[in-house]
C-alpha cells in the first residue's frame, strides 16, 4: 500500500486560521489508526472513528483572545509523549509578550471532569475567532466543530448530571457555554430536564481554593457575562 495514499482521519480542524501554511502536528494514538491527536495553532484536539465517520473526543485551547497577529499565540511543543490511547504534552506560547505554558494529558485521572471543563473553555475560545472565517465552507466547518463540542458536553451531562452540577458550581462553566454561543446547550441545561436543576445561579465565584462574593448580585444576561469575561 502506497503511504502517499494514506489520509488522516481529519485534517484542518481550525478553520478560522487564515494562514494555510501554518504547521500542525498530528499522531495516531492506536495501532488501528482510529484515534488521532492534532496539535494546532491554539487548540489540541482528539478525534476518533474511521475514514467514513469521525467524532470529537477531546479539545483543549490556550484561551487566548483574538488579536491582529494571532501567530503570537501559536502553540510551541516543548515535550510530547504518545502511547496507546494516551498522550502527555507540554506546550508554551506568548501572550502580550509574556510566555505562558500548560501541561495536557489524556485521559485525565479524574475521569472526564477536566476534559469537560476544557471543552467548555474551548467554546468561548472559538467564539472569539468566528470573525476570522472566510467563505461558506469554513463557516460550515466552524459550526460543525461547535456542534461537536456541544455534543461532547451534552453526553457528559446526560450521563452524569450530579457531577455536572458540581463542575458548574466549582468552575463556572455555564459562563463559557453562553459566551461560546451554544444555544442548544443553554436551552438543555436550563429547560431540558424536568425536575432537575442542572444550573443554579451563583452569588459567589471560585478562584483557586478561595470563594469570593461577587460585588453585584444581579440577573446577568449574555452581554454582562461577556463584559466580565473580557475584563
Amino acid at each position: 500500500k502506497d503511504p502517499s495514499d494514506e489520509k488522516p482521519l481529519v485534517n484542518n480542524k481550525e478553520p478560522w486560521v487564515i494562514d494555510h501554511n501554518y504547521e500542525r502536528v498530528s499522531a495516531y494514538l492506536d495501532e488501528e489508526e482510529t484515534i488521532q491527536l492534532i496539535v494546532g495553532r491554539t487548540t489540541v484536539q482528539i478525534w476518533q472513528g474511521n475514514k467514513d465517520d469521525v467524532f470529537l473526543e477531546y479539545i483543549w485551547s490556550n484561551k487566548t483572545k483574538l488579536r491582529d497577529n494571532d501567530e503570537e499565540d501559536t502553540l510551541n511543543i516543548e515535550e510530547l509523549d504518545v502511547g496507546e490511547r494516551t498522550f502527555y504534552l507540554k506546550v508554551s506560547w506568548t501572550c502580550k509578550g509574556i510566555k505562558e505554558n500548560a501541561t495536557i494529558r489524556w485521559p485525565y485521572p479524574d475521569g472526564h471532569v477536566t476534559a469537560i471543563r476544557h471543552a467548555c473553555e474551548a467554546l468561548a475560545h472559538l467564539n472569539y475567532r468566528k470573525y476570522r472565517l472566510v467563505g461558506h465552507k469554513k463557516n460550515h466547518k466552524f459550526v460543525k466543530l461547535i456542534n461537536r463540542i456541544s455534543l461532547v458536553i451534552w453526553r457528559f451531562i446526560k450521563k452524569n448530571p450530579v457531577v455536572w452540577k458540581l463542575i458548574d458550581v466549582r468552575y463556572d462553566v455555564m459562563r463559557n457555554i453562553i459566551i461560546g454561543g451554544s444555544t442548544f446547550l443553554v436551552k438543555y441545561i436550563l429547560f431540558g430536564e424536568k425536575d432537575t436543576h442542572l444550573h443554579i445561579p451563583q452569588i459567589k465565584r471560585w478562584e483557586d481554593d478561595t470563594i469570593y462574593v461577587k460585588e453585584k448580585i444581579v440577573e446577568q444576561n449574555v452581554e454582562s457575562i461577556q463584559d466580565e469575561y473580557d475584563r
